[in-house]
């Protein structure tokens, strides 16, 4: 029974696809994802057996979803998952046997398990599974979800379990040179914040395409959905940081402390100390595009461990130069860029660094992307009768469609 599908995928697979028709190909495709779904079911059987056995204890293991994660090394939310789902069939003929013959994929399993999940339905859908199978198979597993969740509803007398904000968690940690956020929210809290990161989403999607159109060596080109959810999310939660009394810009979310030499001579360089409060090393690339408009709190420590000075509030835009900007750039100045004030750093064309002033003639909005390509050096700003003009890698002006006006006279386009 078990080589039977594994068998029959392996066949598939072996297929040399490059010598089908279209037609052919889609039929070989559509054949593998049943094959698959056979086997997925045969797993999870195993997987309920392994589980109920006990055996996972020969490796010390504290439970079947700490064997299964330290084996395979996946996320642990989605061994226990799975072993949930693998226990839940066992109430489930009726998936399973669908499931065993590669009519349901484990997407629609898991959502049919909900039924089983609540004990005050658990007898009517006995009843009932059938019909929510044969549902199954006709819609996709996002569709099941709406059918589940009214079925619920029906014949749960009790009504649904109210949202319990202690069930949404959120784990965020910083790993080498990256920062892991994981989330398990309810639908009272969930579904709002994946509207709000869809819509800031087909946002950025537009951007993009327009960035590109302006310059196709722009490296929005080569972004994926979730390089924009992420910067969507990001953006929605600094946007957010923002003071109540000054909206359009972010107050200081944390200290960062910098060393006697560094504060002296005024300059980042390679050896400079950078950190904050909790002891997180900031790289100097990093923070080299946050001084352009960030708001630190800087406590300055000489020697003896004395703070010198908090705060340097000089080099950084007042409220009426980022109105001066935001009425001359209108959003992000970089040619075809749609991202709008509130989503923008004010940048210094020379760095502060490099005795850059804090003038509205000498400084541009950017958004985040854009102002990192500007410190990486894959684009570059000259301000040209003060008016930033953008210019590729071959030095060669960039146009933006109109929305601002064209380069000055003298400068190539």
């Amino acid at each position: 029974m078990v080589a039977g599908p594994a068998l029959e995928l392996a066949e598939l697979l072996a297929v040399d696809v490059t010598a089908l028709s279209l037609r052919e190909r889609v039929e070989n495709q559509a054949a593998i994802e049943r094959a698959r779904n056979k086997v997925d079911a045969l797993l999870l059987d195993r997987m309920a057996g392994f589980d109920e056995s006990g055996a996972w204890q020969l490796d010390a293991a504290s439970s079947a979803v700490n064997w299964f994660q330290g084996q395979i090394g996946g996320a642990r939310d989605v061994m226990a998952s799975r072993v949930k789902l693998a226990k839940r069939l066992a109430l489930m003929p009726g998936t399973r046997e669908m499931l065993e013959d590669g009519a349901i994929t484990e997407s629609h399993a898991k959502v049919l398990s909900r039924c089983v999940a609540d004990p005050r339905v658990r007898e009517r859908f006995a009843e009932d599974e059938a019909m929510l199978v044969a549902t199954a198979t006709e819609v996709n597993a996002d569709q099941l979800v709406n059918v589940v969740e009214s079925w619920i509803r029906l014949h749960d007398q009790d009504g649904p379990e109210p949202h319990d904000p202690e069930h949404d968690t959120v784990s965020a940690n910083r790993v080498g040179d990256r920062v892991k956020i994981n989330a398990d929210l309810g639908l009272e809290t969930g579904v709002p914040l994946l509207a709000a990161i869809t819509e800031r989403h087909d946002e950025l999607w537009r951007r993009d395409r327009a960035v590109v159109d302006a310059n196709p060596d722009d490296g929005l080109a080569t972004r994926t959905p979730g390089n924009r959810r992420a910067e969507a999310l990001v953006g929605l939660v600094l946007d957010g940081a923002g003071a109540e009394s000054n909206p359009r810009r972010r107050e200081a979310l944390f200290t960062v402390l910098i060393d006697h030499e560094t504060f002296l001579s005024g300059t980042l360089h390679p050896d400079s100390v950078l950190e904050t409060l909790d002891g997180s090393v900031i790289p100097i690339g990093v923070a080299e595009r946050w001084l352009c408009d960030s708001r630190w709190e800087l406590l300055v420590h000489d020697a003896a461990g004395e703070v010198l000075m908090l705060g340097r509030e000089e080099r950084y835009a007042n409220r009426a130069i980022r109105r001066a900007l935001a009425a001359r750039d209108r959003g992000c100045a970089a040619p075809g860029c749609q991202a709008p004030v509130s989503q923008c750093d004010a940048h210094h064309v020379t760095w502060w660094e490099h005795e850059g002033l804090t003038n509205v003639d000498q400084m541009a909005l950017l958004c985040r992307h854009h102002h990192r390509m500007v410190h990486a050096g894959s684009l570059e700003i000259m301000m040209v009768n003060g008016l930033p003009v953008f210019l590729d890698r071959d030095g060669n002006a960039l146009t933006d469609g109109g929305r601002r006006r064209p380069p000055p006279e003298g400068v190539a386009a």
